[in-house]
């Protein structure tokens, strides 16, 4: 049913073995109908890939260090994707102010699902600070859903350290996407590096 969001839970044993030409067909045959969502435990994981699959696929990745937390966080997990708001967003944002210029990091290939429970992060820089127009478009079982608001950034405050981190993986979308093109293992080794200086110990595997 094309008004319905369809989701796959990948649960590997912590490996991937697509090969970039075997993605790039998954995602040209997909078009967007379904979200991939990855999820592993425990150790010896290539999180990396884990991470590029979902990410590419408008999805995320679920980690947990030990295998006794894993069955509480990925019930959470699920409960959270059971709530779909809307499907096949388009989204824009434009300044106020026609001298300003924004500049809004893209989705890797597929835009992500708006969730009841989960939050809808965008990021993008903007060479002054003044308001911006933001419309949302999607479409749910009920019909088209349809978002517009002034987001106020005049009185923004200074972006925090955590803010700056998540701007830096926003870079690993980039190295997927690269990888896709040529299959160079230096993009993934970069987007690792990324994943690691934000999450710590568990991407250094």
């Amino acid at each position: 049913d094309d008004s319905e969001v369809h989701t796959a839970l990948l649960l590997t044993n912590g490996k991937s073995s697509m090969a970039p030409k075997e993605l790039r067909r998954f995602l040209e045959k997909n078009q967007g109908k379904i979200h991939v969502f990855a999820a592993a435990a425990g150790q010896n994981n290539n999180l990396t890939s884990l991470d590029m699959v979902s990410s590419l696929f408008g999805g995320s990745l679920l980690y947990s260090d030990t295998n006794a937390a894993f069955p509480r966080k990925f019930a959470t997990f699920v409960k959270d994707l059971q709530a779909p708001l809307a499907k096949d967003l388009s989204i824009s944002i434009y300044p106020i102010e026609t001298e300003a210029h924004l500049q809004m990091q893209p989705f890797t290939y597929q835009a992500p699902n708006l969730y009841n429970k989960g939050a809808l992060t965008l990021m993008g820089k903007i060479d002054r600070l003044c308001d911006l127009h933001f419309m949302l478009q999607g479409k749910n079982s009920e019909g088209q859903v349809f978002l517009k608001k002034i987001i106020p950034l005049n009185a923004a405050a200074s972006s925090a350290p955590s803010m700056r981190k998540q701007w830096a993986l926003q870079e690993k979308t980039t190295c997927y996407k690269k990888f896709l093109e040529d299959a160079k293992a230096s993009h993934l080794t970069k987007a690792k590096d990324l994943l690691k200086a934000a999450n710590g110990r568990a991407f250094a595997e």
